[in-house]
């Protein structure tokens, strides 16, 4: 009876690339590790939505969703 043998073979983690700042207003927007955050920030106004808040949440979503690296949003 043959005997096969296994070697580990090195394993290739991607490494984080250049990320680059997103210009929102009103949400504070952050990747950590798979998960990306995203939160209202406007504090003055008990974060009430307006219509540039809708698009800064738009926009993180967008980034979040493109971003192959990203498996969840909080």
């Amino acid at each position: 009876m043959a005997t096969a043998t296994l070697t580990a073979s090195p394993v290739t983690v991607p490494a984080a690339g250049p990320t680059t700042a997103l210009a929102l207003t009103n949400v504070l927007y952050e990747k950590r590790d798979v998960i990306a955050y995203v939160t209202v920030n406007r504090p003055k106004v008990l974060n009430a939505l307006n219509g540039s808040t809708w698009q800064d949440l738009q926009t993180a979503f967008e980034d979040a969703q493109n971003d192959p690296t990203v498996g969840g949003v909080i």
